[in-house]
């Protein structure tokens, strides 16, 4: 927990708005106050992470990958993972007619990937949409697919 010292210091809060924050803003204060056990945290959780990537198995080729990045899944990675089979069924309904094939080879995959594995996969894909949305041609998007995915591309 961060003194108030140290908060106006790492942070470059005047003393008197820390203080009027500490009495109007409370919920602001306190997370301040907290921000480096919410940083060990997440390093801690990154290093797991970091981790658990080199346990998984390669199951998906290029091609599946690619479907399930063309998917438009509009939330984050941590509100799909539990229910990923289900999300991409419902995205794939309008598809049923024309990519039966892929779909029925992709869904006892993700079916079968752990909740860490969902994870990290949804992670890269919403990583590699919003790169997508935001490219400026300053990357080889290709090489940058292969960089992302590269743990869940079957050899």
């Amino acid at each position: 927990m961060l003194k108030n010292s140290e908060i106006i210091k790492k942070f470059g809060i005047a003393s008197k708005t820390l203080y009027n924050w500490s009495e109007s803003r409370p919920e602001l204060y306190e997370f301040l106050k907290k921000s480096d056990d919410y940083f060990d945290k997440a390093r801690d959780l990154n290093l797991l992470l970091r981790a658990y990537k080199k346990t998984i198995i390669p199951t998906f080729t290029k091609s599946e990958l690619q479907f399930l990045v063309e998917l438009d899944y509009k939330e984050k990675p941590t509100n799909l993972f539990e229910e990923f089979p289900e999300k991409f069924l419902q995205l794939c309904s309008k598809k049923l007619s024309t990519d039966n094939k892929i779909i029925i080879e992709i869904l006892p995959k993700i079916t079968t990937l752990s909740h860490i594995e969902k994870y990290l996969l949804l992670d890269k894909i919403y990583t590699y949409q919003s790169k997508l949305k935001d490219s400026k041609k300053d990357i080889d998007i290709k090489e940058y697919f292969l960089h992302l995915f590269g743990i869940f591309i079957k050899k």
